[in-house]
């Protein structure tokens, strides 16, 4: 009669090691899921902040080159040359918080159990800010109103009117 409580005990433990099996085989396959959502959301997260300190580092250098311009003598005075001022210091405020979101992206990736190579495949990728809105295609407007006449090329005869 002793062996009979160990010999269920056994068999328990035996079964109750299957089911927690069967338990984490299912429950691994909903996890590669969440964890390639998860991989995501940082990547993008690091990538965005990435890209935006990038892009306003580009729009200082521009706005503090515009307002550069805007100090001499025959600029005209009054709103634009503030407006640029202000939208400097503006970047230079989205930059700051940018940079700070940067720094403490790792140790939130890591408290959140983020393996560190998720964000280092990031860092290995390229800018790219691509072009302005305002260009296009490399195709030029024949728009012709306003202009020398003289100063234009006809593209179909070849030579200057």
């Amino acid at each position: 009669m002793s062996n009979r409580p160990s010999l269920f005990r056994l068999v328990a433990v035996f079964l109750a090691t299957a089911i927690a099996c069967v338990a984490a085989t299912t429950a691994s396959a909903e996890s590669e899921e969440e964890l390639a959502a998860k991989r995501t959301l940082w990547q993008e997260k690091y990538r965005t902040l990435r890209h935006d300190k990038v892009r306003l580092q580009t729009d200082i250098a521009t706005l503090t080159n515009a307002y550069a311009l805007a100090q001499r003598r025959n600029y005209p005075r009054g709103g634009a040359r503030d407006e640029i001022r202000i939208q400097a210091a503006e970047a230079t405020k989205l930059l700051a918080e940018t940079e700070e979101g940067l720094a403490s992206i790792h140790d939130e990736a890591r408290r959140a159990g983020v393996p560190a190579g998720w964000l280092y495949e990031v860092e290995e990728e390229p800018i790219e800010l691509g072009q302005p809105a305002s260009m296009g295609d490399g195709e030029e407007a024949e728009d012709r109103a306003g202009r020398n006449p003289l100063y234009f090329e006809d593209k179909e005869a070849g030579d200057a009117p």
